[in-house]
């Protein structure tokens, strides 16, 4: 089983190295905060894990490209995880959160606040 684990992880991961990343998105920051981070998780994870946006901070207005270690995209495509959460930091302390986004659909997501202050995503 361990043989056949590690086996699947190496095929995955010799496929990733021939495409283009499978997870990499831009983030476009809408909300009209500074993010501070962002954390991005399999959706059955109860860990967010470090930081993955790549820069000290996103100001409202820029985006940044988020890229993902090519290792980490072939051990997530070796167990077929499909869904993702993803949580912003804003500098003034609050977090907003995404759940079960399907990361290899989205090439730009962008982060907006609704009137109430709560958190929207839209993505293409």
């Amino acid at each position: 089983m361990k043989r056949m684990l590690i086996v699947g992880c190496m095929t995955a991961l010799l496929a990733v190295g021939a495409f283009a990343q499978v997870f990499d998105f831009t983030i476009v920051n809408r909300t009209g905060y500074t993010i501070d981070a962002v954390h991005v998780t399999p959706a059955d994870d109860n860990e967010w894990g470090e930081d993955v946006l790549g820069v000290d901070t996103l100001q409202n207005g820029r985006s940044v490209e988020i890229r993902f270690d090519s290792f980490y995209e072939a051990l997530l495509l070796a167990f077929n995880i499909d869904k993702y959460d993803l949580r912003c930091d804003y500098s003034d302390g609050s977090t907003d959160e995404w759940h079960d986004l399907k990361l290899e659909d989205i090439n730009e997501l962008t982060l907006k606040l609704d009137g109430g202050g709560n958190g929207i995503a839209s993505w293409r």
